[in-house]
């Protein structure tokens, strides 16, 4: 057969790898005039963007071509092999002890982002489901259990040994999966040394944000799902575990639920009669987890104001035309717009200045006209408002951005980077060093953000690259009818939409893309039973 268009002679291949190209070439010059140009300012200058993105395409077919070569050259049937229990606690043990001089360096752990705000829900006894009502139930367990002991520090080094111990268990059942799978001993061995000592492994692991036992069930969710799909989706005592394990992680991450029920629609619509049992379990989890998210709010008097949380982006889009084009207004449409929000707090990429600002009160009292208002100005400006979305969420689809890194500013004296390590010590939790080099060394890197003048390492801490690869799961799952493994990308697209209508991008939201990565990868080369 006579070969065409750079090598490629399988039209499905074809047309798969321009899909994958032309997006990726888009995102690479859409950012580039994001961050260097003028953004979207006219649909001339959008067209010109489109265009260049067509021209270096090409470049990014050949890239893409040759990493499917490499993939079905190296092929392998789903098989299972027998493994050793005794190398799971191995496993484990490695990932735990790397992370120690981590947790001596920032000892008793990373006790920043949002733990002020929790922990005033607990000392104040007024909770709200802003923050998910267990982690701040369990971290101010902990931390009143070092109140009980007269010593703060030890009630979170406490909490930070658990968290770490969990973690590093189920990255040790993600190796196990892999083994199980067959896989050469060298990725394995590359599997536990990325767990061990990539930073962002490392550093997130004894921090007490929310995101990491929410990051560690996504990752257990992925390789129980893994499983039932090894077995065909046969009912089995799996069907529990995974149960168990979605609840939890919907119990983790209050928005969670809008990337479950995508993920379901999409599973509804590959097949009910197949997926069946998946998806009542799917739903059992969500009434369960659902019902216990009631009982919590009601013991606790916890508010369950929420719609803040899912306005960020229309806020930013009124927003943006109020700032960035206040010259292009009238006066009362100028005062339309700031009965809602004050747009000189304007930050295009963060939400969080427009949620302060917004008006909720009037917006909940008049939610209709505000939608109107909203829609007018859509109307008007539509390049402005997708302007406005694309600048938020930059960091989740451009793989040069480098805007999440510095999103609270770069400030050594108050630990805030790419990376947060800071203490809040106002709690009585004090910053003790027991390990200066290294704690020096990754707040020069992360705090500072010097890896960024590191031209190739720099992309191993894109969010945007995550999201890539697992983009790319999707799509070569669909260019090789792996049906079954579009139930796993399902969860992830689902969680990425849940990503681009929140406030920002930051490192830790795609922290359960970062672990789940060598799994991912893994089931890259696995066929699919048939």
């Amino acid at each position: 057969m006579k070969k065409n268009f750079f090598g490629i002679n399988d039209e499905r291949k074809r047309i798969i790898v321009c899909i994958i190209s032309i997006l990726f070439s888009i995102s690479i010059f859409v950012g580039i005039s994001l961050t260097y140009g003028d953004g979207l300012s006219n649909i001339i200058h959008v067209i010109g963007i489109l265009i260049i993105a067509m021209l270096f395409s090409p470049i990014f077919v050949l890239i893409f071509n040759k990493i499917f070569n490499f993939i079905e050259k190296n092929e392998k049937e789903n098989i299972d092999i027998k493994i050793k229990y005794s190398d799971f606690f191995k496993v484990w043990a490695i990932i735990f002890l790397f992370w120690i001089p981590i947790l001596l360096a920032f000892y008793p752990g990373i006790f920043d982002y949002d733990v002020n705000t929790q922990l005033n829900y607990v000392i104040n006894d007024n909770y709200s489901t802003h923050h998910p009502l267990l982690h701040t139930l369990i971290l101010g367990a902990f931390y009143n259990l070092g109140k009980v002991l007269n010593d703060y520090n030890l009630g979170i080094l406490l909490y930070t040994i658990v968290q770490m111990l969990i973690l590093s268990a189920v990255m040790s059942y993600a190796v196990m999966y892999i083994k199980k799978k067959g896989i050469k001993n060298k990725y394995i061995y590359i599997s536990v040394i990325f767990y061990s000592i990539f930073p962002l492994c490392s550093i997130l692991a004894i921090s007490t944000t929310k995101d990491i036992y929410f990051s560690a069930l996504i990752l257990a969710f992925l390789i129980c799902i893994m499983q039932i799909r090894d077995d065909k989706f046969k009912f089995s005592k799996k069907y529990i575990f995974l149960c168990i394990i979605l609840t939890a992680m919907l119990l983790f991450r209050i928005n969670a639920i809008y990337a479950v029920v995508i993920a379901l629609a999409i599973i509804l619509f590959l097949g009910v009669k197949q997926y069946k049992n998946l998806i009542l379990t799917i739903i059992i989890s969500i009434l369960l987890s659902s019902s216990t998210q009631t009982c919590l709010v009601h013991i606790l008097g916890a508010s369950t104001n929420t719609e803040k949380d899912m306005l960020s982006i229309p806020l930013q889009q009124l927003a943006r035309v109020g700032n960035v084009y206040k010259d292009r207004l009238t006066e009362n449409e100028y005062h339309e717009i700031t009965r809602y929000l004050n747009p000189v707090q304007y930050d295009e990429y963060l939400a969080d200045n427009m949620k302060e600002s917004a008006n909720m009160n009037l917006i909940k009292k008049d939610y209709k006209n505000f939608i109107k208002t909203w829609a007018k100005y859509f109307s008007k400006f539509p390049l402005v408002y997708i302007e406005a979305f694309l600048y938020n969420t930059q960091g989740y689809w451009d793989i040069k951005d480098i805007s999440h890194s510095k999103i609270y500013g770069i400030d050594l004296e108050k630990h805030r980077g790419y990376l947060h390590t800071g203490c809040k010590e106002e709690y009585g939790v004090q910053r003790i060093t027991y390990c200066e080099p290294i704690k020096s060394f990754y707040e020069w890197l992360f705090v500072e953000n010097n890896y960024q003048k590191f031209p190739i390492i720099r992309l191993l801490f894109s969010p945007a690259l995550y999201i890539w690869i697992f983009t790319f799961h999707f799509i070569y799952s669909i260019y090789k009818k792996k049906k079954n493994s579009l139930i796993i990308s399902a969860f992830f697209i689902g969680l990425f939409i849940t990503l681009l209508a929140g406030p920002t991008c930051l490192a830790r939201y795609v922290y359960p893309y970062v672990i789940c990565l060598p799994v991912i990868i893994c089931d890259l080369f696995i066929k699919e039973k048939i």
